[in-house]
């Protein structure tokens, strides 16, 4: 018992960590954001070459940034609600939604950038796929095991 609720107080600090950083990259000012993107496409076509997949990350880079960071955000919500009660914190799926907004209200801080409501929808929709494939996976896996015995 013990040994669980360490790794799930060790489990709400990496999702704090996870929503500090998603915050801090939108006070970044705008002047630094093509910089951070410019990196990224490097690396992707490095990667991943020529291709459709590698066109649309390419032009969609900051988007596809947008969507990631809030999946990893869902994923580890997933796992949280998970280690503490499949039947309690079904709420979890929603908070995503206030980080999604304030990550947008925190741009009328940075100079240049200014929050759009799509984004706020993008964000929690990589929030939702990533809590979801999660909570798919622990099912799957439950369900395996279930079937074992």
């Amino acid at each position: 018992m013990e040994k669980k609720k360490k790794a799930n107080g060790w489990l709400l600090v990496v999702i704090g960590v996870t929503t500090l950083l998603i915050w801090g990259q939108s006070l970044l000012p705008a002047t630094s954001s093509p910089v951070q993107s410019d990196t990224v496409r490097g690396w992707l076509s490095g990667l991943l070459g020529q291709g459709p997949v590698a066109l649309f990350l390419l032009t969609h880079t900051r988007k596809v940034a947008h969507f990631t960071e809030f999946a990893v955000l869902g994923c580890e919500w997933s796992l949280y609600r998970h280690r503490l009660c499949e039947k309690r914190g079904c709420w979890m799926w929603l908070s995503g939604l206030p980080v999604a907004l304030a990550d947008e209200c925190l741009q009328f801080a940075s100079p240049g950038r200014a929050p759009q409501i799509r984004d706020v929808g993008l964000d929690y929709a990589g929030y939702l796929c990533g809590f979801l494939v999660v909570w798919a996976v622990v099912r799957i896996v439950a369900e395996k095991r279930k079937n074992k015995t």
